[in-house]
Formats: structure tokens, C-alpha cells, sequence
């Protein structure tokens, strides 16, 4: 392209009616940011899910998996806890008890990932005239905004706690980990509750309940189960 061309498309670019992109953290962040996004809502469904397998809020008319979908943590978590304390008990409910509230404390630090603030240093967020002269387009501005996003410091403020925010990649790792570690954990817990439930193996149901959905009777093993030991004596995070 020869000089003229170049000085005809840098006159045509007016800065001052340019857009200026948002500044974000290196692209490995935000990846990880995004799969603590997606492993958080599948503990969400698994919880909707223990809910539904045990057939709340009776056998008779169960709820809908879509409506118990719609439902935040909390009230999953909690209704949750009421539920199975109507339902079961010993070992079995100290273990159900056990998964719901550490999925619950988990996607606490889940809201911390995804919540906070993330401020770059004012340093770097500013450009000599020299290098914003020279821009020919508004995709070189938004390229010259990324680049500068990738490599500045931030500040991470969780609106909620007051404190700093995760922004390490170890820390965000651990955060997904976690979740996945708990989906995992409530999926197993959901076919054994419902053996328990409806078909009285494991032990620890009040009342064994008569199966109308057979779908739902699992024995345990079939999901690879092995006992309530599997369930209770996972490696505290």
C-alpha cells in the first residue's frame, strides 16, 4: 500500500468518534472465569436434580425439573436440606447433608469468580498521543485496547465480602475444580437417595415410598457407587 493511501484511510479515522473498548485481563483469565461459569450451573441443575429424584414436593406431584431449574442456590440448597431431613436418616443424611452444603459454600466462592470488580491500574489504561495518532481504525484501536488489557495489573474488589476478589489462574482452578468435584459428588448422591427412597437400599430412608417411576430406581453400583464411604470421605478442599 503506498504512502498515500495510508495518509488518506489515517485521515478518514476521527479518534473522536472512535469507540473505546473495555479493558480485560489475559485471555487464559478469562477462559477460566468462563468454565467456573459453566461448572457453577451444573451444580446448580445437580441440586435441582437431588430434589427432583426424591420427589419433591411429594410423590404424588412432583415438581417440575424446569421450575426447580429456575431456582437460586440458596433455595435450592435449603430446600434441599428441609427435604431430606423429612426423608431420611443416620449415616445417609449426615452424608446428603454433608454434599448439599459444601456444593452451597463452593458456589460462594463461585459468586466471588464471577462478581467482582475488576479495576486495571489507571497507568494502564493510558496512551502517549503518538501511538493513538497513528491509528488508522477502529480495529486497531480495539486490538491496541486488548493488548494493553492482557498485560496490565488489576485490582479485584468482591462487592459482597469487601475483599479482594480471585484473579490468580491456581486460584480460579481450584474454584472449578471444586464445583466439579461437587456436581460430581451430588450426581452419585441423587441415585442413591432414590434407591434409598424407593427401592430401601442403602438404609437411611424413614419410609420407603412406592415407585411409580421406574425409571428412577437405580441400584446402587449402576452409577458407580460403592457406598456411602465414597460419598462422606472425600478430601476436604
Amino acid at each position: 500500500m503506498d504512502r498515500d493511501k495510508i495518509r488518506d484511510r489515517s485521515e478518514g479515522f476521527d479518534l473522536r468518534g472512535a469507540r473505546l473498548p473495555d479493558f480485560y485481563p489475559a485471555d487464559d483469565v478469562l477462559v477460566e472465569i468462563g468454565r467456573v461459569a459453566i461448572a457453577a450451573t451444573r451444580v446448580d441443575n445437580q441440586l435441582a436434580l437431588v430434589l427432583y429424584a426424591v420427589k419433591y414436593p411429594e410423590p404424588e406431584n412432583p415438581a417440575s425439573l424446569e421450575h426447580l431449574r429456575t431456582w437460586s442456590t440458596g433455595r435450592l440448597a435449603q430446600q434441599a436440606r428441609t427435604v431430606l431431613t423429612c426423608r431420611f436418616e443416620g449415616d445417609l443424611l449426615d452424608t446428603a447433608l454433608t454434599a448439599i452444603d459444601r456444593a452451597a459454600e463452593r458456589q460462594q466462592k463461585r459468586h466471588a469468580c464471577l462478581h467482582s470488580l475488576w479495576m486495571p491500574e489507571p497507568r494502564d489504561t493510558s496512551f502517549k498521543v503518538g501511538i493513538l495518532a497513528g491509528l488508522e481504525s477502529q480495529d486497531e484501536l480495539d486490538e491496541l485496547v486488548r493488548e494493553r488489557g492482557r498485560t496490565a495489573k488489576y485490582t479485584t474488589l468482591h462487592p459482597r465480602s469487601g475483599g479482594p476478589g480471585p484473579q490468580e489462574i491456581a486460584e480460579l482452578d481450584q474454584i472449578r475444580a471444586d464445583l466439579e468435584d461437587s456436581k460430581n459428588t451430588l450426581e452419585r448422591l441423587r441415585f442413591v437417595l432414590a434407591s434409598a427412597l424407593f427401592a430401601g437400599s442403602p438404609a437411611g430412608a424413614k419410609k420407603i415410598l412406592p415407585l411409580k417411576y421406574p425409571d428412577l430406581r437405580t441400584e446402587p453400583g449402576r452409577s458407580g457407587w460403592r457406598g456411602l464411604d465414597e460419598l462422606s470421605e472425600r478430601p476436604e478442599s
